[in-house]
């Protein structure tokens, strides 16, 4: 049985998959793939690309800012 991180991550996962779905995206989920980007969502219609690194943890402050810079 896998272990209790790698549920709670699939988990979440398919969470932002079900998320962007509903928003007209195609969602696609990279298991197993240890990389920084675990959903790839696609919206035909709009022209754009979404890549998403899921974190079932709490972010710091630190962690917040680089994300937006770097967005």
């Amino acid at each position: 049985m896998p272990n209790r991180n790698y549920i709670k991550g699939r988990k979440r996962e398919y969470k932002i998959m079900n998320i962007l779905r509903n928003k007209g995206y195609l969602a696609i989920r990279s298991a197993g793939s240890h990389s920084p980007i675990d959903v790839i969502g696609i919206n035909l219609k709009d022209r754009k690309i979404i890549l998403v690194q899921c974190k079932t943890g709490k972010f710091s402050q630190k962690e917040k800012e680089k994300l937006i810079r770097e967005s």
